[in-house]
């Protein structure tokens, strides 16, 4: 378990970064204006002729509403003209800024219960194959995994030649898909599947039984694991970071920082949001934009080595990204 000094002291970053105790609605006024800041500089930037700005598991495909469908299709780009804070759900509505998201989602109710919405959700899936991770959209598996295996292959040749050298996490791993078809194959020394569903975990053992490398599983929520320091040469974190509010993603995301052996890294693939956040009301997951994404990594203390959109993707999906992750010191 990593101790809330060190927490804090991965949380650490160059501008002001609430505690680990604060809460849901107090990390989202701190995004916002982290948002803001960072879109202001993007701006005088392009203004002074420096470019544009803009960006350098279990889980799901996602189909966005038609507002998210009709914003620009760059990878760090909202609408033109929208305000870098503008938010929306599934239901089409739309917010200001993450703090009246937040608001409108967790109104009066517990940061616990609101997690509670996701395992409910989660606890009908079906188990048997991977229609149901993948929200119905199974036909998007083999080009899933073939890009996620050639960002693996570019980190090995580039500045992480050592992230196969270990143990792998799996967290969110569902069904154990991506352990069963890359993770595995890939870590000889052997891959650590953490799902908090019982029903889907029980499906992932009998799916990995013939593995072929050694592989252990551990019944938690991604917010309730404790990282083992210096285990991991590779942390893949695959559509779950979406099932996290930022008071636990945050910390979890530094405690994962510190779990890495030396060389090690983290990657981050999941839906990308095309303004600040789009929020799918099914199971209550979040669909951050990149800048929100970015923000969060740097609160957690950690800096982003790699980065880059998967290339063939069904265009009336929700856009997906990579982001390789390691210690800011």
């Amino acid at each position: 378990m990593i101790g809330k000094a060190a927490l804090r002291q991965r949380c650490a970053h160059a501008m002001a970064v609430p505690s680990v105790g604060r809460t849901q609605r107090e990390w989202a006024a701190f995004f916002d204006a982290e948002l803001t800041a960072a879109s202001a500089t993007a701006s005088s930037s392009s203004s002074a002729g420096g470019g544009g700005g803009g960006g350098g598991g279990g889980g799901r495909s996602r189909r966005p509403s038609a507002s998210a469908s009709a914003s620009a299709s760059s990878p760090a780009a909202g609408a033109s003209g929208s305000s870098s804070t503008a938010c929306s759900d599934s239901s089409s509505r739309s917010f200001p800024s993450l703090s009246a998201l937040w608001a409108a989602k967790l109104p009066g109710a517990s940061e616990r219960s609101w997690y509670r919405r996701g395992h409910k959700f989660w606890a009908d899936v079906p188990a048997s194959d991977f229609s149901g991770v993948l929200g119905g959209q199974q036909h998007v598996h083999d080009a899933d995994v073939a890009e996620s295996e050639a960002f693996l292959d570019r980190l090995l040749a580039g500045a992480h030649p050592r992230a196969t050298a270990g143990v792998a996490l799996d967290a969110g791993a569902g069904v154990g898909r991506v352990t069963q078809a890359l993770l595995a194959r890939r870590f000889a020394a052997g891959v650590d599947v953490l799902e908090p569903s019982s029903r889907l975990l029980s499906a992932a053992r009998a799916r990995l039984a013939g593995a072929p490398c050694p592989v252990a599983f551990y019944a938690a929520g991604l917010q309730d694991f404790a990282f083992p320091p210096g285990r991991y040469s590779c942390v893949w974190l695959q559509w779950v970071v979406g099932t996290q509010l930022d008071a636990d993603l945050v910390p979890l995301l530094a405690a994962a920082g510190a779990a890495l052996a030396p060389g090690g890294v983290i990657v981050v693939k999941d839906n990308v949001a095309r303004g600040a956040a789009w929020y799918d009301d099914e199971d209550s997951y979040v669909c951050r934009g990149e800048a929100y994404f970015r923000a969060v990594f740097a609160a957690a203390g950690l800096r982003v080595v790699a980065s880059e959109e998967q290339r063939e993707w069904d265009r009336e999906l929700q856009r997906v990204a990579f982001f390789a992750l390691a210690p800011a010191d």
